[in-house]
């Protein structure tokens, strides 16, 4: 009976090392869940960024993502106040947004009102308006054969139909990216990336000491076409784990950061590797999470990053 014991303790401190910051700080990471709800809410709803409050938020679940202790109180009351900003960012968010489309139906209907009136009284407009400035004009008569007048002679027979056709293209080319702009945008697709100590892809450390530290970076891109909460999972584990999940259960250290990114944003946030402090080949391996709103949890997106090292001495 000691040895499954002695297993279960193992098994217990292995999950308490990689347990995510929702143990130290729960209130603040779930409060900021809360306030991230909105924010997604009005984008992905009415297409509003408030790049000040996202900015706000991302900061905070960072924080939260390391802090303990009475930090961890602080993060929450400032998540508290973020959410309750909250509504005030949808109710903006949906005021801009139907300000918005009453101005492109306004000007689209304004725009086909103007290309019948040029086409019912455009002619008659342009005779009297051409009649006027040509009033002055002496008519010669002379003899000779007659011609008929060619269009360009006629008098602006057909500058109505021009002006028509001009409201039509307006009109047809606001409607049309209008509509680009709330149904059709590139992605959707997420980028993950390692950079090394010098915000810098290439030159990773290959070679470390038993319980040393070395500050790398995580990179997120957004091209989602929705503001995001991402969760990287961070764990330092045997390399010869396969990259998933399931593998995470097997970490000897890691951690969860939670990063909140608007939409065709970039966001980079630094991650400690520590190494383990028997020599051997590891990897650190970065597993990156979406938040679902409506189930209130998060899903492996199958993106994955990791890095190969040796401890040696």
């Amino acid at each position: 009976m000691r040895a499954p014991a002695a297993a279960a303790v193992l098994l217990l401190v292995a999950l308490m090392a990689i347990a995510p910051a929702m143990a130290e700080c729960g209130p603040a990471i779930s409060g900021g869940e809360a306030a991230f709800a909105y924010a997604e809410r009005a984008y992905h709803s009415y297409l509003f960024v408030n790049l000040s409050y996202d900015s706000e938020l991302n900061e905070l679940m960072i924080n939260a993502s390391y802090a303990n202790g009475t930090a961890c109180s602080s993060l929450a009351s400032r998540a508290r106040a973020l959410e309750s900003q909250g509504p005030l960012i949808l109710a903006r968010a949906r005021s801009d947004f139907w300000t918005l489309m009453g101005s492109v139906i306004a000007s689209v209907v304004a725009l086909s009102l103007g290309a019948f009136a040029s086409v019912r009284y455009g002619r008659r407009l342009t005779w009297r308006l051409w009649m006027y400035a040509h009033r002055n004009y002496k008519v010669v008569l002379r003899e000779g054969p007659r011609r008929e007048a060619r269009p360009s002679e006629a008098g602006p027979e057909r500058f109505p139909l021009y002006v028509a056709g001009l409201f039509i293209v307006l009109a047809i080319g606001l409607s049309g990216a209008t509509l680009a702009q709330l149904y059709w945008r590139p992605g959707p697709f997420s980028v993950i990336a390692l950079l090394n100590s010098n915000l810098e892809i290439g030159d990773y450390p290959q070679e470390l000491l038993p319980n040393s530290n070395v500050t790398l970076y995580v990179l997120i891109k957004n091209e989602m076409n929705d503001v995001m909460l991402y969760q990287v999972r961070v764990g330092v584990l045997n390399a010869s784990l396969p990259p998933g999940p399931s593998s995470l259960n097997e970490s000897i250290s890691g951690y969860d950061l939670y990063m909140v990114i608007p939409s065709g944003h970039n966001a980079t946030a630094p991650i400690v590797l520590r190494a383990p402090a028997r020599p051997g080949q590891y990897k650190l391996l970065l597993l990156l999470y979406y938040y679902n709103v409506s189930t209130g949890s998060f899903y492996y997106s199958g993106l994955f990053n990791q890095l190969y090292f040796n401890v040696t001495g």
